[in-house]
């Protein structure tokens, strides 16, 4: 047996073992937002979907936007785009997507705790039917109750929400002097819902504006995961410690 028939032999042998891991280690997709109700997959949904928010290190839940119908609600669908939360538990039914908003306008950027007890997102849909027509508010979404809050009421876009973990405080920017203290451009806000140590700042079931009075810009702002969800990072180029230099600059504060 010449050496390229021992060659050609070792390679076959090989050949079943290495196919044999490739399909082993070969990662298993799904298509979140193509499931009927009770997980079954369908077809994937006639729109968008974007978008996707989870808590890192907290699996099961994860919020979502999409102007597909994924419900099959057909005429009593709103159209626009809707907030969806999807639950990737077994112990809860099966995996299964909730739809948070049926609206017509344009819902997103949801943002959702670890354990998928509350949804935030911005909308302009006018959900409660309260506050100027086609500006963007905060709302919350509570899953046991069904229930949806709105938390800003402001005269310009308030955008962006994002939870901590636990859902006990929520920053968002926003662009409307919520506080009356004549700021302009886009500022950081933080609600806290009970007495903490978080971020330093007394007071609870409070609204705060965590950047300072002016015109600056601030976005990107979110809650770190680690150290129990304390931690907010954003970009912005007001003069935080020290005088701004006009570029947007990286801020943590905890």
């Amino acid at each position: 047996m010449n050496k390229s028939t021992r060659l050609l032999l070792a390679l076959l042998a090989l050949a079943p073992v290495r196919a044999f891991a490739l399909h082993r280690e070969t990662p298993q997709f799904q298509v979140v937002s193509s499931l009927n109700p009770g997980g079954t997959p369908s077809i994937p949904g006639l729109g968008a979907s974007e978008n996707p928010f989870s808590q890192g290190g907290l699996a099961g839940w994860c919020a979502f936007e999409s102007s597909a119908d994924l419900k099959n609600l057909g005429a009593t669908f709103a159209g626009g785009r809707q907030v969806f939360l999807f639950d990737n538990n077994p112990d809860n039914g099966g995996r299964h997507i909730t739809q948070v908003t049926n609206k017509a306008g344009t819902s997103e950027n949801p943002s959702v705790t670890g354990t998928g007890s509350i949804v935030a997102f911005e909308s302009d849909a006018r959900l409660l039917n309260v506050g100027p027509v086609g500006v963007k508010q905060i709302y919350t979404w509570t899953r046991n109750s069904q229930t949806t809050t709105q938390w800003t009421f402001g005269d310009q876009d308030s955008t962006e929400p994002s939870l901590n973990a636990r859902g006990k405080a929520m920053v968002f920017l926003s662009k409307a002097d919520l506080r009356g203290n004549g700021s302009t451009g886009t500022q950081l806000f933080l609600w806290r819902e009970r007495p903490s140590t978080i971020l330093g700042i007394e007071g609870s079931g409070q609204l705060h504006q965590l950047t300072p009075v002016g015109n600056s810009t601030t976005a990107n702002a979110v809650f770190s995961p680690e150290n129990a969800g304390n931690l907010v990072l954003f970009d912005t180029n007001a003069p935080i410690g020290g005088p701004s230099n006009g570029h947007r600059q990286i801020v943590m504060v905890n």
